[in-house]
């Protein structure tokens, strides 16, 4: 059967000029060491003089921001399996000492299955083993902000737990917690404003919402166990979570747009000297070889 893979393309220039290595190999590093059902697969990285290259499977249900833009907010039962399954992805870089720091709907993308998982591992910081402390950088997208990223104090892998009650309150409502279209203002509601939720909104739900954005990552959930504790929390008492891990669940299938096809032929490929593939090279990241003489046209 017919297999198709996402390829992120990278312009070297690009890279160097608005100094985005270390966003680079941060990348292509988290992706090679983790192997896990909710984490997208890396299955090649290799460069060009011009540019860096990443190939993935491709996921072909689209990402979990135009989910909402088609179906404004999605139920309970939904988003339960999406959340639980980005879960065990989090807990699984966690337990490498990864914070993935760029939890949004944008960064959620569903296989042909239905099931999520995370994709693009750019602001993804190696070597925090704390709760709270580990790394000062700030990084992230605007509503997506923890107060600790804010407050430019430090932040550890309760960062990430914050961050997942963020996205579970915009899938059961259709937007951000605390969103304004003002900057300031969107900061000062995220370190100040209590959360306001829908009647709707189930008391579990919105109990597992307020313990995960706790302003004080010390006192959130996850952060004394880690998932674990949010994975002992009531409103997941029916998800089994070993069942999950083995994708044994069955989501709602996603709509798949169909794609154009177009086969690379040897005549499209450009093919480097020894020379030119030493200008510019990126260390840990291969040239593909070039083919013998005899296989060109």
């Amino acid at each position: 059967p017919m297999r198709y893979f996402a390829m992120k393309v990278l312009d070297k220039s690009r890279v160097h000029k608005e100094n985005l290595s270390r966003y680079v190999m941060t990348e292509r590093k988290v992706l090679s060491l983790i192997s896990h059902p909710f984490v997208t697969r890396l299955r090649y990285a290799f460069q060009n003089p011009g540019y860096l290259f990443l190939v993935m499977d491709y996921y072909p249900g689209g990402n979990l921001s135009e989910c909402l833009e088609r179906e404004g907010r999605l139920p309970e039962s939904r988003a339960k399996l999406y959340i639980a399954e980005i879960i065990l992805s989090i807990q699984e870089l966690h337990k490498h000492d990864i914070i993935y720091r760029d939890l949004k709907p944008e960064n959620i993308v569903l296989d042909a299955e239905g099931h999520a998982l995370l994709i693009d591992f750019g602001l993804s910081k190696e070597g925090v083993s704390s709760v709270s402390r580990g790394t000062k950088s700030f990084c992230g997208s605007c509503a997506y902000l923890a107060p600790e990223m804010l407050k430019k104090r430090g932040h550890g892998k309760a960062i990430d737990w914050y961050l997942l009650g963020v996205v579970l309150y915009e899938l059961l409502t259709g937007v951000p917690p605390f969103y304004s279209e003002n900057q300031d203002e969107l900061f000062y509601n995220i370190e100040n404003m209590a959360l306001v939720f829908p009647e709707d909104m189930s008391n579990e739900v919105v109990d597992l919402i307020s313990s995960l954005m706790i302003r004080d990552p010390l006192y959130r959930l996850g952060g004394q166990k880690d998932a674990e504790e949010i994975k002992s929390h009531c409103w997941f008492s029916e998800i089994d979570w070993d069942k999950l891990l083995q994708r044994k669940y069955r989501p709602e299938r996603p709509k798949v747009k169909r794609l154009k096809l177009h086969q690379i032929q040897d005549k499209d490929l450009e093919f480097f000297s020894p020379e030119e593939q030493a200008k510019n090279n990126v260390v840990g990241w291969t040239f593909i070889d070039n083919p013998p003489p005899q296989n060109r046209l």
